[in-house]
């Protein structure tokens, strides 16, 4: 019997993954662990590392080479829109999915974020399934 490569949870489908990261770049450090662990119960194959803003982000993105980056927009010495146009530049990069939460959501953002290229926009605060529901739609 040949095996699906996607599973049901709740009404959700969640296309199984290999082993890949996911990067949270988030200077709320509380935030940073309710998002991560919510993502690594839905998604175990995905390995969730945290940056604490968009210089370290950035470093971090260059490293690991994530499959998604979930940032913020305000952050202490670069904000997420600022990290995403540097990431968008970089050849090695361009297939990096982006997902941009923020309480900081304006018209500008909006029409910034989808300039830059971000695949998933949504303002804080969010429903954990349209969470879980980006990061599907990003691993697809």
């Amino acid at each position: 019997m040949k095996k699906s490569n996607t599973e049901t949870k709740g009404a959700k489908i969640i296309p199984f993954v290999k082993r890949c990261n996911l990067l949270v770049v988030e200077d709320e450090k509380l935030f940073v662990e309710f998002i991560g662990g919510m993502i690594r119960k839905r998604f175990p194959n995905l390995s969730v590392q945290s940056a604490k803003d968009g210089i370290e982000g950035l470093k971090k993105a260059e490293a690991l080479k994530p499959r998604i980056i979930w940032t913020g927009v305000k952050m202490p010495r670069m904000d997420g829109l600022q990290m995403i146009e540097l990431i968008r530049q970089d050849p090695a990069l361009q297939s990096v999915r982006i997902i941009l939460c923020t309480g900081y959501y304006t018209e500008d953002v909006k029409k910034r974020a989808f300039e830059l290229g971000v695949d998933k926009l949504f303002p804080k605060p969010f429903k954990v399934e349209d969470v879980l529901s980006a990061v599907a739609d990003c691993l697809a």
